[in-house]
């Protein structure tokens, strides 16, 4: 009735045990509740989110256990799941009442839940739980709890790369009912929308940041926004540094970090964009802020396979540490670009059990993506790594019946570029 299975493990070394997780099917699940009733159900969704966010958290608390900081990046995604689950459905349950003290203090939780899955970088986790949660709330709710909830949901479809949708959602947002600090973190939200499509209106917005408080970490981010729009040349990175060493004395990292990033990406001095990248990741890893420190970890890596260089241990570490975050949170641009650099990892160190289970686990979400055409580039170099490698015949194991399993895909892929594919089969094919 309940089954086991283990959670995503690429790189493992020899011996090591992967995570298991429990897992009840939902006939058995649907069965359980229907023995229950109302009353009972309730009560004992009541209990499990005390055991969830802590025995305080009807009264506003966000001191939720230690095992479970939503805020972390390390916090694991199925805990993320069961919380998402529970809010909603409790809600759902209490939401024909407003004025009761259940669905007010569900509301609130829902905003600090929200809040603090961002703060982890969990934004495929946010944009799940709001696309779940943000029809269950009225207009006879306070629309500024609707309007955090909004405010985190166009944020987290931002760093998903849903760009349009989340400049859609912030236009709107902008008319709810918030506070200064709300609306600044709004608007930064749709400047560096507008930025990315080099809307010149990003820099109107950056202004407006400007206007509410420009001696915080918007306020600064907006400064940067502007400074980048200026044209190439010495004013303008005299400028840009000048901003980060300021952000750096008021430790604003995060401002401090996305300018090290323009000022790397720019330099022709690569020692000096090393220096800067090295700094980041340094800044990030102690701020446990993911996304900058995940950015940071992809560039130095692509930097020194390009360079020639091999990774070391801890290079391979950060690199599969932030591979098996971003299975469960899919910001689809680093997903790839991690991929990409592990692969070319296990290549070069002949590490072929590495490189089938990184296929299986990133054809998966290929798939559910339907970028069957990245796919089918990885079948036909996984086929190709294998035949070089100069080996006979496969293991009959999980990962080489998915390979197998995925081979149609070579013949389709192959065929559509008018070539033929040859396939390595064990044994047993």
């Amino acid at each position: 009735m309940i089954s086991v299975t283990e959670t995503p493990e690429v790189g493992e070394q020899r011996g090591s045990a992967a995570a298991k997780v429990l897992v009840v099917p939902r006939p058995v699940r649907d069965y359980l509740r229907d023995t229950l009733s109302d009353e009972t159900l309730d009560s004992l969704n009541f209990r499990a989110a005390d055991i969830l966010f802590g025995s305080d958290w009807m009264s506003g608390s966000t001191k939720w256990p230690a095992d479970l900081d939503y805020s972390s990046s390390k916090c694991r995604s199925a805990d993320i799941a069961n919380a998402s689950a529970l809010i909603t459905r409790l809600f759902r349950h209490h939401r024909d009442d407003p004025q009761s003290r259940e669905s007010m203090a569900l509301l609130s939780l829902a905003a600090s839940f929200v809040e603090a899955l961002n703060e982890g970088s969990h934004y495929s986790s946010t944009s799940n739980f709001c696309q779940d949660m943000l029809p269950l709330i009225g207009e006879e709710y306070p629309q500024e709890k609707k309007a955090q909830l909004l405010r985190h949901y166009a944020r987290a479809l931002r760093m998903l790369g849903s760009k349009e949708k989340a400049t859609t959602i912030s236009r709107e947002v902008l008319d709810y009912p918030m506070d200064k600090s709300a609306r600044q973190s709004l608007l930064l939200n749709l400047a560096f929308l507008l930025e990315a499509a080099s809307d010149p209106e990003a820099v109107e917005i950056a202004k407006e940041i400007i206007k509410i408080n420009r001696h915080n970490g918007p306020g600064y981010q907006a400064q940067a926004i502007i400074f980048e729009a200026l044209p190439e040349g010495s004013d303008r990175t005299r400028k840009l540094k000048s901003l980060q060493q300021a952000a750096r004395r008021k430790k604003l990292n995060i401002v401090a970090d996305n300018i090290a990033f323009t000022l790397a990406d720019e330099t022709e001095d690569q020692d000096e964009a090393e220096t800067l990248l090295i700094g980041v990741l340094t800044s990030a890893e102690r701020e446990k802020e993911f996304y900058n420190s995940g950015r940071a970890t992809l560039e130095l890596a692509d930097r020194k396979m390009d360079a020639g260089e091999a990774l070391n241990p801890g290079d391979l570490t950060r690199l599969i540490n932030c591979y098996q975050f971003l299975l469960s949170e899919r910001v689809p641009w680093m997903l790839d670009k991690c991929h990409r650099i592990l692969w070319r990892a296990f290549v070069a160190r002949r590490e072929w059990t590495n490189l089938l289970t990184l296929f299986r686990y990133s054809s998966v979400i290929w798939r559910l993506r339907g970028d069957e055409k990245k796919e089918g580039d990885y079948l036909e170099q996984l086929q190709a790594a294998l035949q070089e490698s100069g080996i006979k015949e496969l293991p009959n194991n999980p990962l080489t019946q998915y390979f197998k399993a995925r081979i149609p895909q070579i013949k389709a892929v192959a065929t559509k570029r008018s070539k033929a594919i040859p396939v390595l089969l064990g044994a047993d094919g």
